[in-house]
């Protein structure tokens, strides 16, 4: 009992650090971007139209619309218009950061959640974000999400419980879909497939109610796609073939970077614990032997970070919070290192 009452006491102040670090912003919007994604969710709620996205009146065919819904119904609940944008990411890079609390003790133990916790509470680059109003912060931490219900499911005995995981990652990826598109089913889908493969796996698939859950998501997405085409036919091409295909494999969109473009920026971004990085990222052997006894949590993790990254090192199109969804997945590996150091622990 005292036990939990502390863990209570931790999560208050957590969530106050939280609310002082990032509910007190009153910075102007930022032009184009913030100034953008909020003309967007001011038109919906102007015209009454959720299907499709308009800016000064005119189609904005680039992305789906769950931002622009959550972004227009946190404006309607509050006065303050700048405020109330700046809310959305907020409160979700928040939701974030207590989920990765819940995996860590959970996977790990209550030092490790706490100290990962508090890691990705200060990391530079998650109070960037989570201060942004623009896309990347909600669909990480939609992909987070998913990320973190796909290895409870895996793990969990009670049938209940595993249904209740299993159909919340699939939620958290149709709402990654409709919030950036596609890229939401593909990093997902393809660090699930890793992970599967590493650990030959595939009778586990079994718990994650593949077929009901892909109909889940094609019932959660399809819905908007369809409105939209019936809208605009022009759009599907748009959509799919430029902001999709021709994002990751040409420079149509003047982003290009070298590959090696994320590396100072995680640097930058991962301070102040960023000494902290650099060996649990490279402990694949530890991974692998940790793995062979039947705990595959560590490289999970590992493959989650290093896929996403590489994913998007190859991708012709960067920018700084592209890898925003490997941050919580880095605190916890950290958090881990140092609970392991301070227990006297070297690999």
């Amino acid at each position: 009992m005292k036990t939990a009452y502390w863990d209570y006491v931790y999560i208050g102040g957590l969530s106050f650090l939280f609310m002082v670090l990032f509910l007190g912003d009153s910075r102007a919007l930022s032009l184009p971007d913030e100034g953008r994604y909020v003309g967007i969710a001011v038109e919906m709620l102007r015209n009454n139209d959720w299907v499709v996205p308009r800016l000064n009146g005119v189609q904005y065919l680039y992305k789906p619309p769950l931002f622009y819904w959550l972004n227009a119904l946190s404006i309607a609940l509050f006065d303050d218009v700048v405020w109330a944008s700046r809310f959305v990411p907020m409160f979700i890079s928040w939701c974030t950061i207590m989920m990765t609390l819940w995996f860590g003790r959970r996977f790990f133990n209550r030092t490790v959640g706490n100290v990962a916790a508090v890691f990705l509470s200060l990391s530079f680059m998650w109070y960037v974000g989570g201060r942004s109003i623009n896309l990347d912060m909600t669909v990480a931490a939609f992909m987070v999400m998913a990320f973190y219900m796909y290895f409870a499911a895996l793990h969990e005995k009670n049938p209940t419980r595993q249904a209740v995981f299993a159909y919340a990652m699939y939620v958290c990826i149709a709402a990654a879909v409709l919030t950036k598109g596609f890229m939401g089913i593909v990093l997902t889908g393809g660090v699930f497939f890793v992970h599967v493969l590493c650990t030959n796996g595939w009778k586990s698939l079994l718990k994650m109610r593949l077929i009901s859950g892909i109909i889940l998501v094609l019932v959660l997405v399809l819905p908007w796609h369809i409105l939209m085409y019936q809208a605009n036919p022009q759009w599907f091409d748009f959509y799919i073939v430029r902001e999709h295909f021709s994002r990751f494999f040409t420079t149509v969109h003047n982003r290009y970077q070298p590959w090696w473009y994320f590396i100072p920026y995680l640097a930058i971004g991962l301070m102040p614990y960023g000494a902290y990085v650099v060996q649990p990222l490279l402990r694949w052997r530890l991974a692998w032997a940790e793995k062979t006894q039947g705990n595959s949590v560590r490289l999970y993790l590992l493959i989650w970070v290093w896929g996403i990254l590489l994913f998007f090192s190859v991708s012709s199109s960067k920018l700084p919070l592209y890898v925003l969804p490997i941050l919580p997945a880095i605190c916890i590996l950290s958090a881990q290192f140092v609970y392991d150091a301070l227990k006297g622990k070297h690999y």
